[in-house]
This record gives structure tokens, sequence and C-alpha cells, in this order.
């Protein structure tokens, strides 16, 4: 930090600019400025703004050296200073100037965030898989059983006696807990970001526990949780619907979003259920019927773009 005739200048070398913009002329950069130039600033970072605004821009003029205010009209008291040029290329320098009173805080806090990018660098993305083979665990003795071309996002829980058919796909943040009983999801399904499936275990209170099965082409919208239940084919479960342990859903229903499906409950085939508890509220369409094929296709096809992309 430098003081400059009841300033202080911030120069941020190994700061990425968040400000900049290489597309602008003259390779601007962009800073918080509350006042025009002066002899503090550095000579090869002009800065000038407007006056009492936030914003203002400083630019490189290559040859010859000097500081250009935002009306492009040269200032030659920009006193020469060592400072990294704000490079195209490599890295850049970003000024910010304050107003004296916020000078002792931003003295403070400026130069933790430059030690900050200094230590951390660049940051390199991590390759992710999504290969169902490289994000499913093992409990004690039981490791999940996968189909062909199942999709497992890396953030998910896949674990212990778990079968997957084919083309299944569990996206971001999923729970699939086969700890205590056996989970089974059929071709085709495709279980949605932050559900939580598990199963009953067997105990005083229910000596046979009920397992999780779920048939093909389902679609279990997000946040979604399936508890012990058997859930049909060609089923859609809606956003933040819960059913419960024993229930029954057969083929060809529609769980409304946030529906409750209490224990033990069956839903018969044909219906849109709604509501908590859920009851049935009309029999679904013909184009309704049909969407529910097409959604878990459309699935299918979406996991498969993520596997293709991110394999080799």
């Amino acid at each position: 930090m430098d003081g400059d005739g009841g300033r202080s200048v911030f120069s941020f070398p190994h700061l990425p600019c968040a400000f900049a913009d290489i597309n602008q002329p003259d390779n601007i950069c962009w800073g918080f400025h509350s006042a025009g130039c002066g002899p503090g600033h550095p000579r090869r970072h002009g800065c000038g703004g407007f006056h009492g605004s936030l914003i203002a821009k400083a630019a490189v003029d290559t040859a010859p050296q000097r500081a250009i205010t935002t009306d492009h009209k040269p200032v030659h008291n920009a006193a020469p200073r060592t400072y990294s040029s704000c490079d195209k290329a490599t890295r850049w320098g970003c000024l910010i100037t304050w107003h004296p009173g916020v000078s002792q805080i931003m003295s403070v806090i400026l130069p933790l965030i430059h030690s900050t990018f200094r230590t951390v660098g660049v940051i390199e993305m991590r390759r992710v898989s999504y290969r169902a083979e490289d994000n499913i665990r093992e409990w004690r003795t039981s490791t999940p059983r996968i189909g062909a071309r199942v999709m497992v996002d890396p953030t998910a829980v896949v674990l212990g006696d778990i079968s997957l058919g084919d083309d299944v796909s569990i996206w971001g943040n999923c729970s699939i807990r086969a700890d205590m009983h056996r989970i089974s999801i059929g071709t085709g399904s495709n279980i949605q970001d932050n559900s939580v499936l598990h199963i009953t275990h067997a105990g005083r209170f229910n000596p046979e526990g009920c397992p999780l099965v779920i048939g093909e082409n389902v679609t279990v919208g997000h946040r979604a949780v399936l508890h012990g239940c058997a859930i049909g084919d060609r089923v859609l479960v809606g956003m933040g619907a819960v059913v419960m342990d024993g229930a029954v859903v057969a083929n060809e229903v529609m769980v409304a979003a946030g529906a409750l499906v209490t224990p033990g409950k069956i839903l018969e085939s044909g219906w849109l259920y709604g509501g908590s508890p859920a009851k049935a509220m009309r029999k679904i369409t013909a184009s309704e019927r049909d969407f529910l094929s097409y959604s878990a296709a459309n699935y299918v096809r979406l996991k498969q773009q993520y596997l293709d992309d991110t394999s080799g």
C-alpha cells in the first residue's frame, strides 16, 4: 500500500483481475476508484475516474509510457514505481484507491486477499468420473451390483446391497443406503438430485423388514424420499414426495410433488395421487401416460451424455 496525497493505492500484481476485460481496447483493467490520478500512481498504470463514483478504469499504453484517464487524456505526472503491468498474456495488476476513511480497513483486508491468491495460484479443475464403477461403496460384505451404462454422480452415496439395472442414473447428492436390507432399481430408471432412498430393517416391530424395490423406467424427482416401499414400472414420483414403509405403487402412477404416501398404502394403476396424506385425485390422461415413458427415456439420453463427455 502506498500513500498518495491523503489516499491509499493498492496493487495486486498476482491477482487475476476480477474486473479485467481483455476485450476492451488498450487492455483495460477495471478497478474501484474515488478520485482523479495523482503522483502516487504507478507509471505503467493509469487511473482516472468519476469523482465520487466507485468505478474507474486503468489502462496500459506500451509506448510512450503514459497514464490514460477515462476521457483518454494523458496524465504526465505519474511517477515511476515497481509494479506488475496489466499484462494480457500473463497476470494483471489492478489498482484500488479509496477515500482516507476506508484506508485503514482496506490496509488489513486487501493484503490478506493478495496473500491468499499468491498462495493458491492457478486452480485446475479436477476431471471427475460419472462411471458407476468409480462411485459405489461396499458395506461389510455387500457391494452394489451394476448393469451396463450406469451413471452415478460422484457426489452420490450408493452403498451396500444394491442392484442397479442397465441405463440407471443416480444424480448429485443422492443417498442410496442398503445397509440393513436390499435395494433394487430397474432398467432405465433415474433418481434425481438430493433424493434419499433407504430400507426398513428387520426387527422386533417388523420381523422381515421392507426392502426398497423400484421398477423399470421410473422417474424419481428431486428431493424425493423413498423408504422401504415398492414402486412399479413407468411411475413418476414428484419432487419432494415421500413414500413410506410398506407402501405399494402400481405401474403407471403419478405421485404429485410434495405428496405423502403413508405406510402400507396401495396406489392403483392409472391414477394421479397427491396431498398429505396422499389420495387419488383423478385418472391420468393418455398424454400423461405417454409422458411417463418419455421422462425416463429423456434421462437415459442425458446420463449418456455425461458418460460420453467424461470418458477417456
